[in-house]
This record gives structure tokens, sequence and C-alpha cells, in this order.
């Protein structure tokens, strides 16, 4: 008869605490990746909102020079890009104030007021 009490047997497969460091070293690049999307999406609405509003603020100008002042309202040759609302806040013939907003992410607002500049700003309208 042989004794098997020095019989070694080998398994394969992975223990408990392998299986505990990949699913942390999963999770922490999970947030790192989540973390950056975040951020790069808000930088993507910033830029498209800016852009728009740059745009909206040539059609003012241009609306200006070919009338007597600045219109009341956002000009016709004005056509808003995707994922942005810009909406003609307050004016007159000598100034405007006009704010655009991404529809992506809420929290992106931006604002061109010609008495000031005509550069895109965080902040809203007088």
């Amino acid at each position: 008869m042989k004794n098997n009490t020095n019989q070694h047997r080998s398994e394969s497969g992975f223990t408990v605490i392998e299986m505990i460091v990949v699913v942390v070293v999963v999770a922490l690049l999970a947030g790192l990746v989540a973390a950056s999307w975040s951020s790069w999406r808000t930088s993507v609405a910033q830029k498209a909102v800016k852009s728009d509003l740059k745009v909206a603020s040539v059609a003012m100008e241009n609306a200006k020079n070919f009338g007597t002042g600045y219109p009341t309202s956002l000009p016709a040759s004005y056509k808003p890009g995707k994922d942005v609302t810009i909406t003609y806040m307050s004016g007159s013939a000598t100034s405007y104030c006009i704010r655009g907003v991404s529809t992506i992410v809420a929290s992106v607002v931006y604002i061109i007021n010609s008495a000031n500049s005509t550069e895109p700003v965080a902040g809203a309208c007088p």
C-alpha cells in the first residue's frame, strides 16, 4: 500500500489576496478615467460656448455696421452651434450683452458684454 500523506496536490488559480489586489487596481483605474473624462467634457463645453459666443458677437457687429446700431435680438445671420444655447440678454443701439450656456454641462456659462469686451467671460449680464 502506498502512503498518500507525502503527496502534494498542486491546484492552479488565484488566491483571495490576488483577487482583491486586481479588483482594487481596476477600481483605481476606473476612477482615474472617470475623473479625466469629466474634466475633458467640461473643457470641450467651455470651448464650444466661447466659440459660439464669438460667432454671435461677430453677427452683432455686422448687424451694427450695416444698420443704425446693435440690434435688440440676435441677428438672423447667426446660426447656433450644437450643444450651446446663446441668448440675447439686454442691450441698446450702443451695447449688448449675450449669454452662452452649454446644454451638455449646465454649469458652463459665459457672457459677452460689449460695454466691457468682446471676449467671453464667466459671469452674468448686468
